[in-house]
C-alpha cells in the first residue's frame, strides 16, 4: 500500500491517525515537527504527507515551502491536517499546491481516507498518463 508520513507534534492525535491508517494497509512513519519531516525526506519521499500548521522548530507552512522548493517532493501529495483556519493559512497552503485541507476539530477518519485515496488516485493516473506520453508527470516536473 502507500507510504504516508504523518507530521504533527501531538502525539494524542499523531499516533492514533497512524494506527488507523496502518490498519487500512498504508506504511506509516511519523515525525513530530517540520525539521524532522524533512530529514526524513531526504532519506525517503513518502507517497504522501499528512501535515499539521501548529508545531515547534519548523512549522507546517516553512516545512511545505522547503518540500516544494525540493525537486523529489516538489509535487507530493500533501494534506493538511491541523487545527489552523484561519482565512491565511488555507490561502498560503493552498497556494503551495497542497491536495486538501482537513479540520482536526470537524474532520472524519473516513472523510481523511477519501482525501488520501484523491490525492494518491490523481498521482496514479498522472503516471499511468506519463507512462502513455500524453503528459509530463508531475514526479518528472522540475527535476531537471
Amino acid at each position: 500500500m502507500s507510504e504516508i508520513l504523518i507530521v504533527d507534534d501531538l502525539a494524542v492525535f499523531r499516533d492514533p491517525v497512524a494506527d488507523a491508517l496502518r490498519r487500512h494497509g498504508h506504511m506509516v512513519t511519523t515525525a513530530e515537527n517540520g525539521r524532522q519531516c524533512l530529514d526524513m525526506v531526504i532519506q525517503k519521499v513518502p507517497d504522501l504527507i499528512l501535515l499539521d500548521i501548529s508545531m515547534p522548530v519548523l512549522g507546517g507552512i516553512d516545512t511545505l515551502l522547503a518540500l516544494r522548493a525540493d525537486p523529489r517532493s516538489s509535487h507530493m501529495p500533501v494534506i493538511m491536517l491541523t487545527d489552523t483556519s484561519d482565512r491565511e493559512s488555507i490561502t498560503h497552503a493552498a497556494q503551495l499546491g497542497i491536495n486538501g485541507y482537513v479540520l482536526k476539530s470537524s474532520f472524519s477518519f473516513e472523510t481523511l481516507l477519501a482525501r488520501i485515496g484523491e490525492a494518491l488516485d490523481s498521482r496514479t493516473v498522472d503516471a499511468e498518463l506519463d507512462e502513455l506520453g500524453v503528459i509530463e508527470a508531475p514526479t518528472k516536473r522540475g527535476a531537471a
